[in-house]
C-alpha cells in the first residue's frame, strides 16, 4: 500500500508559519534589522519551505530538516527570552533613526512635521485626532507601522507620547501626564519606554527617565540606571558603561 500522506507539504507549512510568526513576534519585519536577519534566517527558511512544498528530493529534505531544527532552537530561545540585549540595543538605535528619517522626508514634502495630536501605541484612533504612526502610514513614510524601541522590555514599545511645548520635551515625561489625548492609557498609568514627540519642531527621542530640566545639558541616567534588570549585562560590557539612551 502506497503511503500518500503529504509529509513534505505539511512540513513546508509548519516552517512557513513558524518562520513568519517568529519574525512577527520579534518585531523583525518592521525594522531595518531585517536586512541583517533576513539573509541569515528568513530567506533560507523560506526557500526550504518552498522546496519541501514542491517535493524536492531527499538531499534537500535532509538539509531542510537540519536547518529547521537549528532554526527552532535559535528562535525558541529568542521568543522565550527575547533577543540578546546587544541586538535589542542595535535595533532600538536603528528604529529611532528610521522614524527620524521618516519625519525628515515628511517635512521635505509638506514643509511641516507630522501634526500628530493623539498619544498612544499602534492601533488606537479617534475621529478628531491622529497618532504619529497613522499620519506616517497614510502618507507612505512607514510601511510596517511604527517600529518598537526594544530596551524597555523584550517585547518593546512603540507608544508615542506627544507633547505641546519644548520644555516638556526636554524634561521627564515617563508619567505620561502631559501627553496629548492620553485617555487611552489611563489616568494613573506610567512607564519608562516608547517615544516622545514634539510635533512643532519634529523632535523625537526615547521616552526614558530624565534628570533635571534639560536632558541635553544635565547629566543623565546610564543604561543600567534606566533599567535595573540590565545590571548583569552592564557589568559584563565595561566598554558600554557610558550609554545614555535618552540623549540618542
Amino acid at each position: 500500500m502506497v503511503n500518500n500522506f503529504p509529509y513534505n507539504k505539511i512540513s513546508a507549512l509548519i516552517i512557513f508559519v513558524f518562520l513568519n510568526y517568529s519574525f512577527y513576534k520579534l518585531e523583525l519585519f518592521s525594522t531595518e534589522i531585517f536586512y541583517l536577519y533576513g539573509p541569515l534566517y528568513y530567506f533560507p527558511a523560506l526557500l526550504i519551505s518552498i522546496g519541501l512544498f514542491l517535493n524536492w528530493r531527499d538531499a534537500s529534505r535532509s538539509f531542510a530538516l537540519l536547518y529547521f531544527f537549528i532554526y527552532i532552537v535559535l528562535n525558541s530561545i529568542a521568543i522565550s527570552g527575547g533577543l540578546e540585549f546587544d541586538d535589542r540595543l542595535t535595533i532600538t538605535k536603528e528604529n529611532l533613526q528610521a522614524i527620524r528619517r521618516a519625519l525628515a522626508r515628511y517635512y521635505h514634502k509638506h514643509s511641516q512635521y507630522p501634526p500628530a495630536t493623539l498619544s498612544g501605541p499602534s492601533g488606537i484612533s479617534l475621529s478628531s485626532a491622529k497618532t504619529l504612526e497613522t499620519i506616517l502610514e497614510e502618507n507612505d513614510y512607514l510601511k510596517y507601522g511604527l517600529p518598537n524601541e526594544m530596551l524597555s522590555s523584550t517585547e518593546g514599545s512603540n507608544f508615542v507620547c506627544i507633547v505641546s511645548t519644548l520644555q516638556d520635551f526636554y524634561t521627564d515625561q515617563t508619567s505620561l501626564k502631559t501627553c496629548s489625548y492620553n485617555k487611552s492609557v489611563g489616568k494613573n498609568q506610567s512607564f519608562n519606554g516608547g517615544y516622545l514627540y514634539y510635533p512643532k519642531e519634529g523632535l523625537l527621542r526615547l521616552n526614558y527617565k530624565v534628570k533635571g530640566s534639560n536632558y541635553k545639558v544635565n547629566p543623565q541616567y546610564k543604561l543600567n540606571e534606566q533599567f535595573e534588570f540590565l545590571m548583569p549585562w552592564h557589568t559584563d560590557n565595561s566598554t558600554d558603561k557610558n550609554i545614555y539612551p535618552v540623549q540618542w
